[in-house]
């Protein structure tokens, strides 16, 4: 399945974001959203993805990227 089937554009951003080793805080920052709005982001990240952390959704999220950076080459 597409990642991008999976995740709105703002959830892509966020994990992106988490990624790079950006902070809670930061990424607030940088989206200009609150920390309630990141919350309620992760929270949607993890259910869509079938995680149960955030170190398992960027698990999930690297994985199927790579899958579809296979497809492409």
């Amino acid at each position: 399945m597409k990642i991008t089937s999976m995740l709105t554009a703002r959830q892509i951003q966020i994990i992106q974001h988490m990624i790079a080793g950006k902070s809670k805080a930061e990424i607030c920052r940088q989206l200009c959203i609150t920390p309630g709005t990141y919350n309620n982001h992760r929270n949607n990240i993890l259910e869509r993805l079938g995680a149960n952390n955030m170190a398992q959704a960027v698990d999930i999220f690297k994985r199927e990227v790579d899958k579809a950076m296979e497809v492409r080459a």
